[in-house]
């Protein structure tokens, strides 16, 4: 037996005798301080009344003497749970309607004890049946969040997969309307769009949805999981595009790789935007480790083609650059000398200034370069093409 005994055995029989207006009223407060269940149907009231009924038999047996501590939570609690998280009903209010379960419990609990304990066994008898009723209650909420978090990854598991599955939809059908195509997705297609492809190379994508909505300039956001390391997003954007410092406030710490697509109007734009940051992403997978997070589409549009082929691309790079394209600090020096001096239109002095370095270090780099490249010269277009893609990948 747990505690007194016999007294504790009499109040467990008289709070079962309560149980039908106990448990209405502590239903009628959890519907009146958590909003999120005043529009309970009648199958959910049904759960969270059996949840109740069962919550106390399960503390009724404990304080009548029957050990109870080592038996699994019961279905009706991990069964609402999870009913709770399909309904968007967060861990907070689930938390919030367990501290109400707990205070009038244990309000319900001590009238009753005071009712059948006489003065001698009142103190201990408050005390054992406070302890075990705290007990009870913490087992329950712990093992209910439990259930609520897995509901809530499987739900969002789920919804994901379905949404996924509508902008691949509206992506591939070309009769769809821009209004068809925003009831569908929840997002304004007709507006302004950047599209972004984002990724993590050796882990789970973080929930990154969020934090793109707090972006300023961002009106709406539609994100749609790829997989467990890769999501599709569309930014809905004012008259700008959102700028690289905000996208890496985003991505900080997150070790989260995104490809931007140029902002664009309407319907087209939302499609050709995304279209853009795919291109970006198939040319930024190739990057070595150290290259930058965020691969813009509009600084690598050309290169995107050559990332269709990666090894078509190497190959011509190859031909191009001959011994140039070789992967070692001194062959990178060279390569970025000699397309800087090509950006500047051969101009050694404009490219010194860039580089900061001497005029003359600017020509002996570029000698030893060319010295590199494989006769005849390319053109300067098919060799500053080549340069490019050559730092953009790995080797």
């Amino acid at each position: 037996m747990i505690g007194s005994g016999e007294v504790l055995a009499r109040v467990a029989a008289e709070v079962l005798a309560r149980e039908a207006a106990l448990n209405e009223r502590m239903l009628a407060r959890l519907v009146r301080e958590i909003p999120a269940l005043s529009d309970l149907d009648q199958a959910l009231r049904a759960r969270i009344e059996e949840l109740l009924s069962a919550n106390l038999h399960d503390l009724a047996a404990g304080l009548a003497g029957y050990e109870i501590n080592d038996r699994p939570p019961t279905s009706a609690l991990l069964d609402l749970a999870q009913r709770l998280a399909e309904r968007g009903i967060s861990a907070e209010d689930l938390m919030r309607g367990f501290q109400v379960g707990q205070a009038m419990t244990a309000d319900e609990v001590v009238d009753v004890v005071a009712l059948v304990a006489g003065p001698d066994e009142l103190t201990a008898a408050l005390r054992d049946v406070l302890t075990y009723t705290g007990r009870h209650i913490y087992r329950s909420s712990n093992a209910a969040l439990l259930a609520h978090a897995e509901a809530q990854q499987e739900w969002a598991r789920s919804v994901s997969v379905g949404h996924a599955r509508r902008v691949a939809e509206v992506l591939e059908t070309r009769a769809l309307t821009a209004g068809d195509a925003s009831a569908a997705l929840g997002y304004d297609v007709g507006g302004r769009h950047q599209a972004l492809v984002l990724w993590q190379p050796d882990a789970a994508l973080p929930a990154m949805a969020h934090r793109l909505r707090l972006l300023n300039g961002v009106r709406g956001v539609l994100y749609a999981p790829q997989d467990e390391s890769r999501a599709h997003g569309w930014l809905s954007v004012t008259t700008r595009a959102v700028t690289e410092d905000q996208l890496r406030q985003a991505v900080d710490g997150t070790g989260t790789h995104i490809a931007v697509g140029e902002a664009a109007d309407g319907f087209d734009g939302f499609r050709a935007s995304h279209r853009n940051a795919l291109a970006a992403a198939d040319l930024a997978v190739l990057a070595p480790a150290d290259k930058p997070a965020i691969t813009w589409y509009h600084d690598v549009a050309p290169l995107t083609f050559l990332a269709r082929d990666p090894v078509a691309a190497r190959a011509w790079i190859r031909s191009v650059l001959g011994p140039l394209a070789v992967d070692s600090d001194e062959a990178a020096r060279l390569r970025q000398t000699l397309s800087e001096y090509i950006a500047r239109g051969d101009n050694a002095a404009v490219a010194a200034r860039k580089l900061f370095v001497h005029r003359n270090t600017v020509l002996y780099r570029v000698t030893r370069a060319f010295d590199l490249v494989p006769e005849p010269h390319p053109d300067r277009l098919a060799l500053a093409l080549a340069l490019a893609y050559r730092e953009r990948i790995a080797w």
